[in-house]
């Protein structure tokens, strides 16, 4: 509690003293009090309890000084608070009679107004991305987190409880994030992403794009008349790509033209469209295998590559010499 008494005294110091009123995001340690939590609650935007490792087995293999308990504790309680600061200034706002004669002496802060957060380290124990994604979609609909961050094992010290690696996780990372960003914005379900039977994501396609090459009955859909459900669904489409999408076909027909001025990543999309009942990937097989060829294909001149070719090998030293930068000469007065 100590230290979280002192994080408490210098927040008080940026909040009342300096009158700091920008977003802080603080991390809450496992076995605080939870009557410190609330005073941070009150003084951060949002608060994260780490979970680290995915399993209680794990935590405890390469934790042991930290239980479930003590970290899911602090995060039911600042979701319980959340939800009750909520609730009773919606009472307040409406103007009930239970506050009436209290809404205006209330100037308090609102309790994390942003949520919570949580992150793990992933690579550093056997759990396959259908555990993570199934822990994650159960921390957002439970304890209704904002974010779930994933980080990639970084080996610093060998020991014999991890991994005897020197690769760095980080397209296994960026898929577990597309993965989320489907969990969060695209509705899907953790079952049409991943399954017991495949239990990792696909390391050379993103996951939507997965998913679209193992339904392709659904496809090719027409953008000038499908839902927003069926255009989140195609590759190359995101969430404001597909709402400007529904707003511009209600002044035209939409061609190649008009999606490339809207920014839609039309090289991923075309496979899976049809423009005014003109198949975008004419001249191209529609077959799994052909598609998979072309997507998982780094993309010349785009941001949509594969991350795998970029993938950091192994974590540069603190300790290691570089060359230093040459000296220049001083220039002589003029």
């Amino acid at each position: 509690d100590r230290t979280t008494e002192l994080m408490v005294q210098a927040l008080r110091i940026l909040r009342e003293e300096y009158g700091f009123r920008g977003y802080i995001h603080t991390k809450t340690i496992p076995g605080t009090s939870l009557e410190l939590i609330d005073e941070l609650g009150r003084l951060s935007d949002r608060l994260s309890v780490n979970l680290e490792l995915p399993s209680k087995q794990s935590l405890g293999l390469l934790a042991p000084n930290k239980s479930r308990h003590s970290i899911l504790t602090p995060m039911r309680h600042i979701f319980e608070s959340v939800a009750e600061d909520k609730e009773s200034r919606a009472l307040a706002q409406r103007r009930t009679t239970v506050y009436r004669e209290k809404r205006m002496a209330r100037k308090t802060r609102a309790f994390a107004p942003a949520g919570q957060s949580t992150q793990m380290i992933i690579g550093a124990t056997p759990e396959s991305d259908y555990q993570i994604l199934n822990l994650s979609a159960a921390l957002y609909t439970q304890l209704s987190l904002k974010r779930v961050f994933f980080s990639a094992y970084l080996p610093v010290v060998a020991d014999p409880l991890l991994p005897a690696t020197d690769a760095v996780q980080l397209n296994r990372e960026h898929r577990l994030y597309q993965a989320d960003w489907l969990l969060r914005y695209y509705g899907f379900h953790v079952s049409e992403i991943i399954d017991e039977k495949n239990p990792f994501l696909a390391p050379d396609v993103d996951p939507k794009a997965n998913w679209a090459l193992n339904h392709l009955d659904f496809f090719p859909v027409e953008v000038n008349t499908a839902p927003l459900e069926a255009l989140l669904r195609v590759p190359g489409i995101g969430v404001r790509g597909a709402r400007l999408i529904l707003r511009a076909r209600r002044q035209s027909t939409l061609g190649e033209a008009e999606l490339r001025r809207l920014g839609i990543a039309y090289k991923r999309a075309r496979y899976f469209i049809t423009m005014n009942g003109a198949y975008g990937g004419s001249g191209i097989d529609f077959s799994r295998d052909a598609l998979h060829a072309r997507l998982s294909a780094p993309i010349e001149g785009g941001r949509h590559g594969r991350r795998a070719d970029r993938a950091v090998q192994g974590q540069m030293s603190l300790f290691e010499a570089v060359d230093a930068p040459p000296v220049l000469p001083e220039a002589s007065p003029a």
